[in-house]
């Protein structure tokens, strides 16, 4: 006897689990904990997006990465954005048109906005990190598990956002993403006025409710009476990032900057 296609479910998970799990693999050894994690994750992601130029230093000519640690209804969040990149870029597609472009093998480097929507989907990359369950350190670095993410796409010039975040025990998001006034409205609303919408393509990440180790290690960044903790790489925001990051701001002078309560910082190198 024929099964019944309709008989077929997805098997059920626990995505609160998954998550979890993430964040002791970061919290564990050889791991140097979720907030280095974090910005090494959010940077190489903005490092892959940057757009292609005659040679490689060109490609980091109008690049950079910002951080930004703030309050939504007296919570921090931190919201990080790249420039000089493409944008997600890509069809803007439901959750199932994603799934069957990923049955079909089609889920490729030009799709960038479905792959970041979907996990365990490397789009043909190679290497630790590729294949897509990465990205659930940013779920990781929230107490909620919530991200939200706009985008501004360079070849098209769509706006769009999108919402990510764990009802009951399942990772939901938005069926598809907003576009236009209603992605830079759910933006306004979503920070409530803390964030305006993008001007230049790029994309930015917005982890809500975020974890105390990570806003630590941001605040220490800004403690210049206290040289020894804002120069220490295990507890100081920006020494993590100048540590995984000094060849590219050596090599290409790259802008990489962390905000916090109306003061900017430039990673800048030390001896």
């Amino acid at each position: 006897m024929k099964m019944e296609e309709e008989e077929y479910v997805n098997t059920p998970q626990n995505d609160v689990q998954q998550i979890e799990q993430i964040a002791r693999e970061y919290e564990s050894e050889p791991a140097r904990g979720i907030a280095h994690g974090l910005q090494k994750d959010a940077i190489q992601n903005g490092v892959g997006a940057r757009l292609s130029g005659k040679n490689e230093p060109d490609s980091y000519r109008n690049w950079s990465f910002e951080f930004k640690l703030f309050k939504i209804k007296e919570k921090f969040a931190l919201s990080f954005i790249d420039e000089g990149t493409t944008g997600l870029t890509g069809d803007i597609l439901t959750a199932n048109e994603i799934e069957n472009l990923s049955a079909r093998e089609e889920l490729n480097l030009n799709q960038n906005l479905s792959r970041f929507l979907s996990i365990f989907n490397s789009g043909g990359n190679v290497g630790p990190g590729s294949f897509g369950r990465g990205k659930l350190i940013f779920q990781a670095a929230s107490k909620s598990s919530a991200i939200v993410c706009d985008s501004l796409r360079y070849d098209d010039k769509k706006y769009i956002s999108f919402e990510r975040k764990i009802i009951g025990t399942s990772l939901k998001q938005t069926k598809i993403p907003h576009q236009g006034e209603k992605a830079k409205n759910f933006i306004k609303e979503i920070s409530e006025g803390s964030l305006l919408p993008l001007s230049k393509p790029g994309t930015r990440i917005i982890i809500l409710d975020l974890k105390d180790e990570i806003v630590d290690a941001i605040i220490n960044s800004f403690k210049d009476d206290k040289p020894e903790i804002m120069n220490n790489c295990s507890m100081s925001f920006i020494k993590m990032i100048e540590e995984s990051w000094w060849e590219i701001i050596q090599k290409f002078n790259v802008r990489i900057s962390v905000e916090f309560n109306g003061k900017v910082k430039q990673v800048k190198l030390t001896e």
